[in-house]
Order: C-alpha cells, then structure tokens, then sequence
C-alpha cells in the first residue's frame, strides 16, 4: 500500500474467501445497491468558495436472480417498486452488497456482509446488470495493480 493512501475500503482477498465460505449456517439475505442516480440528481453549482453537487443515493434491494459468465443479474423486490427510479441512469460502479440478517421481532440483525459486485447498467425496469467477482478477478483487479504499482 502507498504510504500516502493510509488505509484501504476494502480488502479483496478477505471478501474473496468470505464469499467462498458460503452462507452464514441461520437466517436470510437480501442483495442491495448503493448508488447515486442522475434521475434524482441536479447540476453542480458554485456557492460562494464551495463547489456543491448536490446527489441523491439510492439503495436498491433484491435479489441476484441470474448468474451467466460472473455477469449478475439482480432484481428489485416487489414492495419497493413504486419508489424506484425510472432509469438506474448514474448507479453504475456503486457496489452490489449481500447481507444476512436475522429477522427478530421488531427488527433484524445483521450477521455478515459481502461486496459480490459492481453495478454496470440497467437491463429494465426491475433489473440491473452487475459484474460479478469472476469478471473483476479476471480483468479489473489485475489492470488496476498493474497500473498502480509504485
């Protein structure tokens, strides 16, 4: 790691073998997208010395429905479809994020999560298309450390 960087979000090998672990042994899982969306977002703007973009985010639930070649395929839960989007337009490069949970009675409790992709674009109205770990392991991480090497 370059001495000026401090700290990394995330290390690859580690999620790779929570991945390969398989499932927590109890509870459910939902997948999720974080991503900023242009739909929902407007121009930046200068005010005053600040530079203000101003974004919205949106965390996308489903499930990955499709998996062909490491490209995923994941799907909005049916609760949520009124407050979608019209167009995922934005969303591309935000992480795709598996999480178990308990469910309990008045709340759930998160026991593991694991970063399965990266958002790319939008199939329809309910799908987005996500390269899985495979097409990163094979072509994104080996260009980026070869790029960066210092």
């Amino acid at each position: 790691m370059h001495p000026a960087w401090g700290g990394v979000f995330l290390n690859i090998e580690k999620n790779r073998a929570k991945m390969e672990s398989g499932a927590p042994a109890e509870g459910k899982h939902a997948d999720a997208m974080l991503g900023f969306v242009a739909e929902l977002s407007q121009q930046p703007f200068v005010e005053g010395k600040e530079f203000i973009s101003p974004m919205r985010g949106v965390l996308h639930t489903g499930h990955i429905c499709a998996q062909e070649n490491g490209l995923l395929t994941v799907r909005a839960m049916d609760y949520n479809l009124n407050e979608l989007p019209k167009s995922f337009g934005g969303m591309s490069g935000g992480g795709l994020w598996r999480i178990y949970f308990i469910a309990e009675k008045k709340e759930a409790r998160i026991i593991a999560t694991v970063l399965c992709g990266i958002a790319s674009w939008q199939i329809d109205d309910r799908k987005i298309a996500c390269q899985g770990w495979d097409r990163i392991g094979q072509a994104l991480i080996p260009t980026v450390r070869e790029k960066l090497r210092f």
